[in-house]
């Protein structure tokens, strides 16, 4: 059976996290969704510079890894990161500003 593995990029040091696994691609999704919106997580504290990528199967009959020729970018932890003050807006420099009714409101 061939099991999908899992890398997320880190843009802040240019260098991929240590690969998973997961059973699917939506598995792999809610890994990644949790460990954003998890307080106690560098996902969390910087969502803009997480990116989860899919980037080898493993066939668990012959004990072989084989890379994507491609990775597919599933997106960034900012894109799967709930704000308790309501959506998130990305400044120009990269800093996050959340909503609070309607207004802008930095935290």
């Amino acid at each position: 059976m061939l099991v999908p593995y899992f890398a997320v990029y880190d843009s802040a040091i240019k260098a991929y996290m240590s690969p998973f696994a997961a059973k699917s691609v939506g598995d792999a999704l809610r890994m990644f969704t949790d460990a954003a919106n998890s307080p106690d997580t560098q996902l969390s504290r910087h969502p803009a510079d997480f990116t989860l990528f899919h980037v080898a199967s493993y066939d668990d009959e012959t004990g072989k890894f084989t890379p994507l020729e491609t990775f597919p970018n599933l997106g960034t932890a900012l894109s799967v990161k709930n704000f308790d003050q309501g959506p998130a807006l990305v400044n120009i420099d990269g800093t996050l500003t959340s909503t609070e009714n309607g207004k802008p409101h930095h935290g």
